[in-house]
């Protein structure tokens, strides 16, 4: 899964943030690594573990409701999981945020 969000800081800049799953720990069963960056500048990141998929859902949705909250907006997302479907269009043409994802049974 990888999920990218962006907006205009203040002075006009780009900024970005990236939450992906495809780096793995050795000590714990799932992980998160979280970057962000300011234009084409040097980015920062942060790795998170967890011992339950469950806690690493949270996080995903806690970091992405902070973001969506100070303005971001989605710019790419993708999952390998078949059964992860978008939110249905909101009012306006605009998707929903990627923490409202509706799983199928």
């Amino acid at each position: 899964m990888i999920v990218t969000l962006f907006n205009t800081g203040s002075d006009g800049t780009m900024l970005y943030y990236t939450i992906h799953d495809r780096q793995a720990s050795l000590t714990q069963p799932y992980t998160l690594t979280v970057s962000w960056s300011r234009g084409s500048g040097r980015g920062r990141e942060k790795f998170y573990a967890f011992d339950t998929l469950e806690a690493k859902d949270r996080m995903i949705r806690s970091l992405l409701a902070k973001r969506f909250k100070a303005g971001y907006r989605l710019l790419y997302s993708f999952s390998r999981d078949a059964g992860w479907t978008p939110a249905p269009q909101a009012e306006g043409g605009e998707t929903q945020g990627p923490a409202r994802l509706a799983r199928r049974a």
